[in-house]
C-alpha cells in the first residue's frame, strides 16, 4: 500500500512545531548523511539517521528557524524569521549574513565555492559571497518563499505575489511565470532539467515545462506547502491536512485503481467557498464592477 515507504523512526528533539528539514550529504564521519531540522523553539536539531535523539542542537537564532539548505564538507545555512541567516560548520556557526529587513522564508547555497541566496519576506533576494551581501535581487511584489537552483549561473524564486521568476546570478531577471492564484509556498526542480514543479494556498501543484504550466493537480486540501523532486522524478507534497502524497509518471509505480478513487473523492468532497474559489480570503461581492475598469 506504501509503495515501498515505511516510517523508520520517529525523531524528536524539538520543543514547538518543526518548520524545516535537509538532508546533510554523507562525509567520512558520517557515511549515512545526517538529517537537520529547524524549529520555531529557534534552535535547529541535528539527528544520525539511526538515532531518534539528536546527535547536537545549534542554538543562536533568535526566532523560529524556518529554511534550511547543505552544502559541501558538511556546511549548512538556515535562514530564520529573526531576518538573519547563519552559516554553520558542524556545530558551530561560523557566520551571520545581516542585510534584511523581515524574516528570511528561504536559503540555498549554490553550488560555486562560497555563494549563497536567501529569500525574504522584505520582497527581496540576496545574494552573498564569503558573508558579504553582493548583490540585491529585487522584483517580486510579494514576500519570497522558495528558492530552488537551476545551474551555478542560474536560480528560480516564488513568492506571495503568484508567480515564479527565473535569475541570473548576474541580477538580470529572465524570465517571470503566472498561474497560481495565490500564495507559492514551495518550489523544486526535476533531475538534470530546468522544469520544475510548485505548490501553494490554491489547493495546487503545478508542474512547468519549457516555461509553461503543462500540468495542473488539485489536492484535497487548501495550503500545499512544501513539494519535492525525487531522483526518479517522482513528486511528493506536503500539505495542511498532514498527508504526504507522492506522484509519478512512472506506470509501476502507480497508485492502485482503489487508491485512486478514494483520491478522486477526497477531492470532490473538498469545499471550496464557492463565492471565493481560490482567493482565499477575498469576496468577490465585495469587488469594484466591470465600470471601475476605465478608471486608470
Amino acid at each position: 500500500f506504501n509503495r515501498g515507504f515505511t516510517e523508520m523512526h520517529c525523531m524528536s528533539g524539538h520543543s514547538n512545531f518543526v518548520s524545516c528539514v535537509c538532508i546533510i550529504p554523507p562525509s567520512e564521519l558520517y557515511p549515512r548523511g545526517l538529517i537537520a531540522t529547524g524549529g520555531n523553539d529557534h534552535n535547529i536539531c541535528i539527528f544520525t539517521v539511526d538515532n531518534s535523539a539528536p546527535l547536537y542542537i545549534l542554538k543562536g537564532h533568535k526566532n523560529t528557524v524556518c529554511s534550511l539548505s547543505s552544502g559541501k564538507f558538511g556546511t549548512l545555512l538556515s535562514g530564520s524569521w529573526d531576518t538573519t541567516a547563519k552559516v554553520w560548520l558542524n556545530d558551530r556557526c561560523m557566520m551571520t549574513l545581516q542585510g534584511h529587513t523581515a524574516a528570511i522564508w528561504a536559503v540555498k547555497i549554490l553550488p560555486e565555492q562560497g555563494l549563497m541566496l536567501t529569500g525574504s519576506a522584505d520582497k527581496t533576494i540576496k545574494l552573498w559571497k564569503a558573508g558579504r551581501c553582493e548583490r540585491t535581487f529585487t522584483g517580486h511584489e510579494d514576500c519570497v518563499r522558495g528558492l530552488a537552483i537551476l545551474s551555478e549561473m542560474e536560480f528560480l524564486s516564488c513568492a506571495n505575489d503568484a508567480s515564479v521568476r527565473r535569475w541570473q546570478i548576474s541580477g538580470e531577471c529572465l524570465q517571470v511565470y503566472y498561474g497560481h492564484t495565490n500564495y507559492i509556498y514551495s518550489i523544486s526542480v526535476f533531475p538534470q532539467s530546468k522544469d520544475f514543479v510548485t505548490t501553494g494556498e490554491d489547493r495546487s501543484l503545478r508542474i512547468w515545462k519549457q516555461g509553461e504550466c503543462a500540468q495542473t493537480i488539485r489536492l484535497p486540501a487548501q495550503s500545499v506547502w512544501c513539494c519535492c523532486v525525487l531522483d526518479n522524478g517522482d513528486i511528493v507534497v506536503g500539505a495542511s491536512d498532514g498527508i504526504i502524497r507522492v506522484f509519478t509518471e512512472s506506470l509501476e509505480r502507480t497508485a492502485s485503481a482503489e487508491e485512486i478513487q478514494a483520491f478522486e473523492n477526497e477531492l470532490s468532497q473538498a469545499s471550496i467557498d464557492p463565492k471565493t474559489g481560490d482567493l482565499g480570503d477575498i469576496n468577490a461581492d465585495d469587488l469594484p464592477g466591470r465600470e471601475h475598469l476605465k478608471d486608470p
